[in-house]
């Protein structure tokens, strides 16, 4: 018996969800993306069960991509922001990560270690199409910093990318302006005779609306783990959260609940408490509107959310006690309705999970 709370992550859901939208994008290459330890699903495990159904790994920092180096991956490990310091720029070309720049003196600083240690350092441009967050403004000063890199002795082009700023169905023309700006532009520097290595711009959301996706890559990331599918009929979610009843009791009309006497019973009443809180990433925004299911049925929580446990009416539902397991979020309740009641996002509640939370991979 497991002891608090627990995550079951379905790793064959995680590779399912992968091939489904590579058919769909009609690209060879796909880039799982498994930043934030894999959007709270463990990045070490995700990786190793995408195998070859990804070309490459994308992770936020260099100590993401180092511990995927070491845990015996073959795939590319591609950071996606740049990387500043000397020491950390170093540590990641002796580990082989590729490296996102966004201007010359990047490009110079990671050729110059790159020659002093002996390596070729591959890199990823960074190109900004109109989101205005990283990367060399498309245009000239984006063509001068890939100019920069073909001449930079010790450097490779690995790829160039930039981001949507929006994928959503009312507001269409500017993605399709993005699109046709970068295509424009890239094919001026393959007249040049440029290796541009993979181009990639569309992530999920992009995918799976059936749009034509730019380059010849996509970076696949809340979509790997179930998510990003509107109508919940392509994907499926890979993990339950759950955690476990500790004490059941029964309050009377009118006591309070929890801290600040944040919820009051309107009737006599029974209250379970969940060893679960916010320190392991239920949080205090669904402090009373969250909703559990437990034993058959649906519970609501009640009170403000606490660090360690929270507390849930079973009132109308029978045979609730210690031991009893409830799930957080999972297939009987909704993460992305979750979000919506704690105003908050799918992204936010995944790599919210904290460290208490034991994961359990299935197939």
């Amino acid at each position: 018996m497991k002891d608090r709370c627990w995550a079951t992550i379905d790793v064959s859901a995680i590779v399912s969800n992968v091939r489904k939208i590579k058919r769909r994008a009609n690209v060879d290459n796909v880039m799982g993306v498994v930043k934030a330890d894999a959007y709270g699903h463990g990045a070490v495990a995700v990786s190793r069960a995408l195998g070859k159904d990804v070309v490459a790994l994308c992770v936020a920092t260099c100590d993401e991509g180092i511990e995927l180096a070491l845990s015996a991956t073959d795939r590319d490990i591609l950071v996606l922001q740049p990387i500043i310091a000397t020491e950390s720029i170093k540590k990641a070309l002796l580990h082989g990560l590729i490296l996102t720049v966004e201007n010359c003196r990047a490009i110079e600083e990671i050729g110059r270690i790159a020659s002093e240690i002996g390596v070729v350092a591959k890199i990823n441009v960074a190109v900004d199409s109109n989101m205005h967050r990283l990367g060399a403004e498309i245009g000239e000063r984006a063509t001068k910093v890939v100019e920069c890199a073909t001449r930079t002795e010790g450097v490779r082009i690995y790829g160039i990318f930039s981001h949507l700023n929006t994928t959503d169905k009312g507001q269409k023309l500017d993605t399709y302006s993005q699109k046709i700006r970068l295509r424009q532009w890239v094919q001026g520097l393959i007249r040049q005779g440029i290796d541009t290595g993979k181009l990639h711009l569309s992530a999920t959301d992009d995918t799976l609306m059936g749009d034509a996706c730019w380059g010849n890559a996509v970076r696949i990331g809340l979509g790997m783990y179930g998510y990003g599918d509107k109508d919940d009929k392509i994907l499926k979610r890979a993990m339950n959260l759950y955690s476990r009843v500790i004490s059941v009791r029964k309050v009377n009309e009118g006591q309070a609940v929890g801290y600040d006497a944040a919820w009051v019973a309107s009737k006599d009443s029974t209250i379970a408490t969940l060893s679960i809180g916010y320190a392991d990433g239920y949080p205090l925004t669904l402090s009373n509107k969250g909703t559990v299911y437990i034993n058959g049925g649906l519970a609501p929580v009640i009170g403000r959310i606490c660090m360690d446990t929270c507390m849930i009416d079973v009132s109308d539902i029978a045979g609730v006690s210690v031991g009893d397991e409830a799930q957080m979020w999972g297939d009987k309740v909704d993460l992305t309705r979750l979000a919506s009641l704690g105003d908050t996002s799918v992204y936010e509640l995944l790599v919210g999970l904290g460290k208490r939370i034991e994961k359990i991979y299935v197939e």
